[in-house]
């Protein structure tokens, strides 16, 4: 009678063991970790796949954020085009929960901007270029219409505002 119950209780173990699976959660046309102002002129960068894997012995979760930045660095882009997002739940306390990304990553014309763009960047006769630095170290290049300027000049109120470094 033991030797059932323990027959039993393992193939039950292995049976919801096989339960756990890699699920398909979302498909989305479009994916980005940070602010992205347009697609035009982004650039293929190819098909690739980032994951965040923890596992169930630490207690974590894994972040698909972080799944997405990976797939993005790998791929040396910004944006994610026909993105995939899977989750795979832990089978067992000595597993890893993990979410996988797949998809085509691009690198968008926020990316490819670089500061010596700046000096041959046109700018229409009616806006006031500026850059500067905000408090967490990022680069801003702004623009601004002359007759907001003249009105109020004292406020920080920009019609076009592109992050540079």
């Amino acid at each position: 009678m033991r030797k059932i119950q323990l027959v039993l209780a393992i193939g039950v173990c292995l049976l919801l063991a096989a339960c756990m699976t890699r699920d398909r959660v979302a498909d989305l046309t479009i994916m980005a970790s940070k602010n992205i102002s347009t697609l035009e002129g982004a650039q293929n960068m190819g098909t690739f796949e980032g994951k965040d894997c923890r596992s169930m012995m630490t207690g974590q979760m894994p972040n698909m954020k972080e799944a997405l930045d990976r797939a993005l660095e790998a791929g040396r882009g910004n944006a994610m085009l026909d993105a995939v997002i899977y989750f795979k739940p832990a089978s067992c306390i000595f597993d890893s929960t993990c979410w996988e990304v797949k998809g085509t990553v691009v690198k968008t014309k926020d990316l490819l901007l670089k500061k010596s763009d700046l000096q041959s960047f046109v700018v229409d006769t009616g806006y006031v270029r500026e850059t500067f630095s905000s408090p967490d170290g990022h680069e801003y290049l702004a623009l601004k219409k002359k007759s907001d300027v003249d009105l109020n000049n004292d406020q920080k109120r920009y019609d076009l505002l592109l992050r540079i470094r």
